[in-house]
């Protein structure tokens, strides 16, 4: 065997401690039992709840469901040892679930492998998410912790895993239940009760014998039968799609560390030609191109006033100070002209310069949370049109995150924010139809600034600038643009691009420019509660319509 094809050392010694623990349980089994009978004894029903909890945290970690509800059953006997493995393994079941759900939305690429292991499996849940868990969970053959796990790779809806998960029931009544009647024979008791709960007992495992086929049935079916959900969601395809008008032009910001401004502006020029000038400010260099004028500085502007103040005056010990203690740690950007969209490809190669020099992105450091900012022309500067793609972002906006995988980081960070529930209502509101003013007054009124995941604050301050004026924030630049910064910037990863995020945006406009499609998929959205869209099922839907 080669050494590439070795278990990381990681996994041995994981998988050593998971061993260690299970043989010293086993060891120790009879003591063990006896300090958990004693539990309730000692603290009542928090006795019950410690265990139910340790229960929860070893269906979690991946322990054999099967032997933790046996021990229940014989440390707690039968009416109480089901209810702590029932509630110990609900709790436990949906932490797994709920983490390997998170889990692939924070790291696609890396589970793909994975998620293709899984076989047939993957397709049994998209086609038949619901049927094929319940069987799964009433089969004592399946692993409770791979039914977990798996159904959240593949991200089954939170809606369909709290509706099977009482199927699960049915494992905790036959393990704790014998585990019970076996700690019932060890001590010596063999009545009329226990003959009947033998019989209940084999006669639930020869039930559960025939669950095995079905779900067998099930996988032979989901394997034959074609995928619905093409791969091309996951990972856009990176060849241009034409944008809704070719005339059209999109500005670009990306944002990087690793690299100072200097070396940045090299990258550029490798890629692109073009000369370099100095700017009046410092930090800020200017490359002109073919395609125009590449701004790349320093993402701070209390660092680039310092820089100015120490070139005027060398003796300014405080900036100075700054200068060299803060500046690696702040971000480089670099600013495209509006380029045709064409010329994207041209970015990916700077990318790629970048990356090559040592630049870094959203992933390298949780401090980063560095964007990729997309700047697109409105396709019209009318209120309809800017209210449909509008309509379309908040649609999408829940599916472009998850499949964008956008860090923890970003979504910790204030640069961000999703807009508030009450204006996406009112936006989502099949009898919203305001005027432009109106528009721009309610977005103001909900949404005062800059910090969203679509920032609109540019194109109403080319649209009506006294307006924007009044929030004296000189930040805003005035621009018929969209200003789209959500995306990550992940120029540690080869596969990413900026043609890729930008065939994400083509979502929004697409369903934007459709307004039979975009009406149906707003009266679909009102038809979902608010627990029911924060527990992602609206993103489910919304990247199954995408799929179809």
């Amino acid at each position: 065997m080669t050494s590439e094809h070795l278990p990381h050392p990681r996994k041995i010694v994981a998988l050593s401690v998971y061993v260690a623990a299970l043989a010293l349980a086993a060891w120790n089994a009879e003591a063990l039992l006896a300090w958990l009978g004693d539990l309730p004894t000692h603290y009542g029903w928090l006795g019950y709840a410690l265990v139910a909890l340790g229960v929860a945290v070893g269906v979690a970690l991946a322990l054999p469901a099967s032997a933790l509800y046996v021990a229940c059953g014989l440390a707690f006997g039968f009416g109480p040892g089901l209810g702590v493995a029932l509630v110990g393994g609900a709790l436990g079941s949906t932490v797994s679930f709920g983490f390997a759900r998170w889990l692939r939305g924070q790291r696609p690429r890396r589970l793909d492998a994975v998620e293709s292991r899984l076989g047939p499996l993957e397709e049994a849940v998209r086609t038949r998410g619901r049927s094929l868990l319940v069987w799964l969970r009433l089969s004592p053959f399946v692993p409770l912790s791979t039914v977990n796990v798996g159904a959240g790779l593949l991200r089954l809806r939170w809606r369909d895993f709290f509706l099977t998960l009482p199927a699960s029931a049915a494992g905790a009544l036959l393990f704790a239940g014998g585990g019970s009647l076996g700690e019932r024979l060890a001590n010596g008791r063999f009545g009329a009760t226990e003959i009947t709960a033998l019989a209940i007992l084999a006669a639930s495992f020869v039930g559960l014998l025939f669950v095995g086929r079905a779900v067998r049935r099930e996988l032979a079916a989901a394997s034959s039968s074609k995928p619905t959900h093409p791969s091309v969601l996951r990972r856009p395809d990176t060849t241009l799609s034409p944008p809704l008008r070719p005339e059209r032009r999109v500005g670009v910001e990306i944002e990087l560390t690793g690299l100072d401004v200097d070396e940045a502006t090299g990258c550029v020029m490798e890629v692109l030609g073009g000369r370099s000038r100095s700017s009046q400010t410092p930090l800020v260099r200017h490359v002109e191109t073919e395609l125009g004028d590449f701004e790349i500085e320093r993402d701070s502007d209390p660092l680039k006033a310092a820089a100015a103040r120490a070139e005027r005056d060398e003796l300014v010990l405080r900036d100075q100070f700054l200068l060299h203690v803060a500046e690696p740690w702040i971000p480089t950007e670099i600013v495209s002209p509006p380029l045709p969209i064409d010329a994207l490809p041209e970015l990916d190669r700077v990318c790629d310069a970048l990356r090559e020099a040592g630049a870094h992105g959203t992933r390298h450091s949780p401090l980063n949370a560095l964007g990729l900012h997309l700047n697109p022309e409105v396709v019209g500067e009318d209120a309809a049109t800017i209210l449909a793609t509008l309509r379309a972002f908040f649609l999408l906006r829940g599916f472009l995150r998850r499949d964008g995988a956008i860090d923890w980081s970003r979504r910790a960070s204030p640069y961000i924010e999703p807009h508030s529930d009450a204006y996406v209502a009112l936006v989502l509101d099949p009898e919203y139809d305001p005027d432009l003013d109106t528009l721009i007054e309610d977005y103001l009124e909900h949404e005062p600034s800059r910090n969203r995941e679509l920032d609109l604050m540019p194109l109403f301050a080319h649209l009506r600038p006294e307006r924007i004026a009044r929030l004296n924030d000189p930040r805003i630049k005035a621009r018929p643009t969209w200003h789209y910064r959500l995306p990550n910037c992940d120029l540690d990863d080869p596969e990413w691009s900026v043609t890729e995020e930008w065939q994400r945006w083509l979502l929004v406009e697409r369903l934007a420019s459709d307004p039979a499609r975009l009406a149906d998929w707003i009266d679909e959205w009102n038809r979902y509660g608010r627990v029911d869209r924060w527990l992602g099922a609206w993103v489910d839907e919304a990247e199954r319509r995408i799929a179809s």
